[in-house]
């Protein structure tokens, strides 16, 4: 009996060592699972560094190329911008009278997110006509000289739609400003004060990191008064309203 379940055993022992397999082929098979592994594409899961921006609509990067060279040396993101000063000179829009209207701006903006917050001091002078009378015509007008002091509030919005047409570092700015606005003429040298709006459209070529040239169209609404002389003077007959369109150049600096 003893012998018969010796015998027993040993068979079973017997078979379990010629089924399993050999420790070197245990090895080769754990490699060739890690080189798979390995070789495996694995998802990208790094965080994006604080610097990272995007390239969207107004987000655009501005390459700066070595002039000696002609190769890139560096570039910049108009996400990065902070603030910006720009110096306006703006014309009348009617180019055969465009003496007659000049506009010279100082404009500081601060950057919140594709929003500009809009703050501007503008200089308007302009050649006016009234009519002596009902009957008047453009021969007996009396000429006048009107001087505007305007302090401006609002927003702009960048885009850069234009780059479906333009290759380069083009970018639009629509802007709308409510004014305040001080000033005289030259017939009754009377000070008017009032408010008004201001739009502003403007096609713009970002240089380099530091600076922009531009071009815009401007149009303004004012509506002001002159204090009272006598009582019976009625607010229509003390008021005045002045508008225009003017076409300007755009130089602005980023800081």
């Amino acid at each position: 009996m003893k012998l018969k379940i010796l015998f027993l055993l040993s068979l079973f022992f017997t078979q379990q060592v010629f089924s399993a397999p050999p420790d070197n082929s245990l090895e080769y098979q754990d490699l060739d699972y890690l080189e798979k592994t390995e070789n495996k594409p694995q998802k990208d899961t790094q965080i994006p560094s604080p610097n990272y921006v995007p390239k969207s609509d107004s987000e655009q990067i501005t390459e700066i190329i070595d002039e000696n060279y002609g190769m890139m040396i560096g570039s910049h993101s108009t996400a990065n911008d902070s603030s910006r000063l720009s110096f306006i000179y703006g014309i009348n829009s009617s180019l055969t009278k465009a003496a007659e209207l000049s506009q010279l701006e100082f404009n500081y903006a601060k950057k919140w997110g594709y929003t500009w917050f809009d703050f501007s001091y503008s200089q308007f002078k302009a050649r006016t006509y009234r009519l002596t009378n009902a009957f008047s015509t453009t021969e007996n007008k009396d000429e006048d000289t009107f001087s505007l002091n305007n302090f401006g509030a609002g927003l702009t919005y960048r885009t850069s739609l234009i780059q479906n047409f333009l290759d380069g570092a083009y970018f639009e700015t629509t802007t709308a400003r409510l004014v305040y606005a001080t000033g005289t003429n030259t017939v009754d040298e009377k000070n008017y004060v009032g408010w008004g709006l201001q739009t502003d459209f403007g096609v713009h070529k970002r240089l380099s990191a530091n600076f922009h040239l531009g071009l815009k169209g401007s149009y303004n609404f004012r509506v002001l008064r002159k204090e009272q002389e006598f009582d019976t003077e009625s607010g229509n007959s003390r008021g005045i309203t002045l508008s225009w369109l003017s076409f300007a150049g755009d130089l602005s600096f980023y800081f």
